[in-house]
């Protein structure tokens, strides 16, 4: 429920009545009369309402010139009393008031108006128009000074809220934190406030709730109800009843809930407060009807749709019928359920509620799939796409994809199904990925409402006529993506190398993925990451609570196992289906110096799995929000040109590496991290081990300094590359092959530095003054601002410039073969829509189809073998964050390619800089002794010890899973 604010501004609290000319509307003793008149309309009455709007108006248009702080304050106190009955009608007001106020410069009524005008656009969904109105509010306090603190409190409150609903959960609990720290600075100072410690206690709960985050919520909740009971303020204790019965439905404590919705709408029936008992009512029918009661849920729904008909709350009763149509549909009365969807759309629609309309579409498209009328469910499902899109949801889009999916299935459609089924995956991952995730709440929806999905997209990939590999990456994508489970395997039975099942061994493999998403869900998603079926729940089942749920889990891997006797992964296809890996294999995969930690990331917890050839630990993380927050500031921080101080540094470093230095060996030299979420963003090496003693950043004790540090995908993708080690396709290219100072034609700056890189690294493969004085010549023609040669040869180097730094030239057979590739160029990261990200080469003239867009998938697709590919582009390893793999871009791309080891950058770094570390770095690898990641140790204590600046060194990251002793 919309925490209340109105305690923060003291808001005028009535208006007027008409009278003929406008000095008798503003007469002392009529203005009274209105005070005394608006007052009888709360709790709201729409028959008084009605009786004295035409004086509100009168008087408001008198008073707009004559005085207009009174029509300010007029207009901001009537639509206070519409919001009650009538929210919409009260928008315009707010708006009326805060130009009048703003015309007169009148700071605090500007803020009261502007604040009370983001509260009701929350309330009514719109949260987007909220936010900059929280920030009109927060200026016009500010103006204040301390007479404004009150108002800036309750514009931090209503900036939560609206973050919260729109996704940005870490942004909503620090704008909450933020209130919470001021009203309690002025309680401390003045004895007072108490009340505003419980309204920001219960903020601060909603936000926790909705973060997956319920004990903390609950505890948020008690600290409010301490004082709301001293006071015996029983409205506000009727309210918070409300807050915390949300979060006994989100725990499934759906009896718990009712009773809390059933006393606060015994106080509201008590005390006459129609509009909020019609919430309260509608809250209970929806819990009742997810406790499948459906009779109690009726009648509860009934008595809200008549107080919403005598308020005219068209908005609420139309919520009312959603949750109506729901119960009918469980009780298999269809047709009197898609009448009260129609009946609830109408009002929408005169709404303008893009987002109501959006999910009401969801409910129609259900309904007439159960009605048989899969052609109208689709054309629904096409709707509350439509209407989805305007509120960029992509959680709730993903839910008409999979509806849309279901419905092809039961048309035949196998094909549209599964693209169905696949964009519906996409749409998961880019929200989980990006800050605004769907969710515990939703993530268990996805998993109770499509229990069968997994299944089903399996069978309609075994109807498949002569199915491609690409269908069988879409299956992969719908099992992997919507559920994480380690039931991706099931899918090696419809590998098109392979006969389909039989119906007998379909069965057994349903069973087995039942069994797999229950023991998932039992793990409460603290199983993510490709590590995790066997081996996180092996270690984290010392816990009683979890032990039968591990042991279920390891019982549903062995069954695939059984199933399902795999082949080599083929090399072009290494990532579309790992196996997943088990302690032991990655313990057999690890040299006795070097330690693999795997992140394990869930919506309550952060775990490290450290493995070395020895042993596993599993570590847990005290406050994994405060971890991640740090992480992002950290990253953001870094990309903006700016250097991190020693307490940032230190901090994070005590958080993540003193714990696992706890139980890693002595001898560990190297350290192997998978990072997930916001920690794919930091560089590891950059962090303090210790405490800095002096101001010279030369001395300070960088984990770089200690043990080399690479990256990896996971480690599944550790056991993989080593397996695949053996079968290596020899490299018959040259030893280094660059692409670089891509001719863009316009579209972006161009990169002559890029040919100056390329060229000095390649000077280090020549073998004769010949090849160097090629080299040589290529370096001073870009000096001069000539073009240079576009393709220079050596026997172990090859190096192609502008016309012929195109997609052609990587698809050459020596090209791709190259024991090195280094693409120095342009990149663009699409974080919302990860396929789309590109490397920009040269477009090929005429209409050859080659644009010199490298996406994502084309690079995937370039079936590499070279032992190294260096991204030399800025932000090359950014991308959207997913908690099962990690981060989704360019550099998973260039491993799925083939390639055993990719360079990419964090954020982007000055030419000149990049290039002279990238040298050093390659200085080192020529070196007899130095491996991949040992090199690139070096050149940054190198970098370190010549005063380079930490965001430079730091900004390379070397992903490398095929790391040998």
């Amino acid at each position: 429920m919309l925490v209340r604010i109105a305690w923060m501004v003291g808001m005028f609290a009535g208006p007027v009545l008409p009278q003929s000319t406008a000095a008798e509307l503003l007469e002392p003793g009529a203005i009274r009369q209105l005070q005394v008149d608006l007052r009888a309309v709360l709790p709201w009455d729409p028959d008084k309402a009605r009786a004295v709007e035409p004086r509100v108006i009168a008087t408001f248009e008198a008073a707009t010139g004559a005085n207009p702080e009174l029509a300010a304050r007029l207009a901001t106190s009537w639509g206070n009393v519409l919001s009650r009955g009538r929210p919409r009608d009260a928008l315009p007001w707010f708006e009326r008031a805060v130009a009048t106020a703003e015309s007169a410069k009148l700071s605090a009524l500007v803020g009261s108006a502007a604040l009370r005008w983001a509260s009701l656009c929350t309330e009514l969904s719109d949260y987007g128009a909220a936010l900059p109105l929280c920030d009109r509010a927060e200026a016009a306090f500010g103006a204040l000074g301390d007479e404004g603190i009150r108002g800036l409190i309750g514009a931090d409150m209503c900036r939560s809220n609206a973050l919260l609903n729109l996704g940005h959960w870490n942004r909503a609990l620090a704008a909450a934190d933020r209130a919470a720290r001021v009203v309690r600075e002025l309680h401390a100072e003045t004895g007072r406030d108490g009340a505003g410690i419980a309204q920001v206690a219960g903020t601060r709960g909603i936000v926790l709730s909705r973060m997956g985050r319920y004990a903390e919520a609950l505890q948020a909740y008690e600290t409010a109800r301490e004082y709301f009971e001293g006071s015996a303020d029983e409205r506000a204790l009727a309210s918070l009843e409300g807050n915390v019965a949300n979060v006994y439905s989100a725990l499934g404590r759906l009896d718990e809930a009712a009773a809390g919705l059933e006393r606060a709408a015994r106080y509201y029936r008590a005390s006459g407060d129609v509009a909020l008992l019609a919430r309260a009512l509608n809250n209970l029918g929806f819990v009742h009807s997810k406790a499948h009661r459906p009779g109690e849920a009726l009648a509860v729904l009934a008595e809200a749709e008549v107080l919403c008909r005598e308020l005219g709350d068209e908005y609420r009763l139309a919520r009312s019928l959603v949750t109506r149509s729901r119960v009918l549909e469980e009780r298999g009365e269809l047709a009197a359920a898609m009448t009260a969807c129609e009946t609830a759309r109408a009002i929408f629609e005169r709404g303008n509620c893009n987002y109501d309309l959006g999910i009401l579409g969801i409910a129609e498209t259900r309904l007439l799939r159960a009605m048989d009328q899969p052609e109208r469910a689709l054309a629904a499902a096409d709707g509350a796409e439509r209407q989805l899109e305007l509120t960029g949801e992509p959680g709730d889009l993903a839910l008409v994809d999979i509806e849309r999916g279901n419905l092809h299935l039961r048309l035949g459609r196998p094909r549209p199904a599964l693209a169905a089924w696949a964009a519906a995956a996409e749409r998961v991952r880019t929200a989980i990925a990006s800050v605004r995730g769907i969710g515990a709440d939703a993530s268990r929806t996805f998993r109770e409402v499509h229990g069968n999905l997994p299944a089903s997209a399996v069978n309609a990939f075994h109807g498949l006529e002569d199915p491609t590999a690409g269908e069988l990456e879409q299956c992969h994508a719908v099992v992997q993506t919507l559920y994480g489970v380690g039931a991706i395997d099931v899918l090696d039975a419809g590998d098109p190398a392979r006969s389909a099942p039989t119906p007998a061994l379909r069965d057994e493999i349903d069973a087995a993925l039942s069994e797999v998403r229950r023991a998932d869900v039992a793990l409460e998603d603290r199983r993510t990451g490709s590590l995790a079926a066997t081996t996180t729940a092996e270690l984290l089942a010392g816990r009683d609570a979890e032990r039968a749920a591990r042991d279920r889990l390891l019982q549903a891997t062995r069954a695939l196992d059984r199933l399902l006797e795999r082949d080599r992964i083929a090399r072009a296809q290494r990532f579309a289906r790992p196996e997943l890996a088990t302690a032991a294999d990655v313990r057999d995969a690890l040299p006795p110096d070097v330690a693999l930690v795997e992140f394990v990331v869930s919506d309550l917890s952060l775990h490290a799995l450290v493995a070395t050839a020895e042993s596993t630990d599993v570590v847990e993380f005290a406050d994994p929000g405060g971890i991640a927050d740090r992480a992002t500031r950290l990253a953001e921080l870094l990309a903006s040109d700016r250097s991190a101080s020693a307490r940032e540094l230190r901090d994070l470093g005590r958080a993540l590496l003193d714990p696992i230095d706890n139980v890693l060996p002595k001898r560990t030299r190297t350290l192997l991290i998978a990072p997930r979420g916001a920690l794919c963003r930091i560089p590891f090496e950059l962090l303090l081990t210790g405490e800095p003693t002096t101001e010279d950043r030369r001395e300070w004790p960088y984990l770089i300094a200690e043990r080399d540090v690479g990256y990896v995908p996971s480690g599944t993708a550790l056991v993989t590359l080593r397996r695949l080690a053996p079968v290596k396709r020899p490299v018959h290219g040259r030893a280094f092959v660059a692409l670089g100072h891509p001719a863009a034609r316009g579209r972006l700056p161009e990169l002559p530095r890029s040919a100056t890189e390329v060229l000095g690294i390649a000077s280090a493969f020549a073998t004769t003054a010949a090849e160097r004085a090629q080299l040589d010549a290529a370096a001073a023609a870009i000096t001069d601002g000539r073009e240079p040669a576009s393709e220079l040869n050596g026997e172990q180097f090859a190096v192609y410039l502008r016309e012929r730094a195109a997609e052609a030239t990587l698809r050459l057979d020596t090209v791709r073969s190259a024991g090195i590739l280094h693409l120095a160029c342009h990149a663009q990261v699409d974080t919302a829509a990860p396929r789309l990200s590109r490397l920009v080469l040269t477009p090929a003239a005429g209409d050859s189809g080659d644009d010199g867009y490298l996406y994502l998938r084309e690079l995937q697709d370039l079936d590499l073998s070279c032992d190294l590919l260096v991204l030399s582009s800025c932000a090359s390893n950014v991308g959207p964050l997913s908690r099962v793999d990690g981060m989704i871009g360019l550099t998973q791309a260039g491993f799925a390619a083939g390639a055993d080891a990719v360079m990419s950058t964090l954020w982007a770094i000055p030419d000149r800089e990049a290039g002279t570390f990238v040298q050093s770095f390659y200085r080192e690898l020529r070196a007899a002794d130095s491996s991949r990641l040992a090199a690139l140790g070096k050149a940054k204590r190198g970098a370190i010890a010549a005063g380079a600046a930490g965001r430079v060194w730091s900004a390379f990251v070397l992903w490398d899973a095929a790391v040998t002793p």
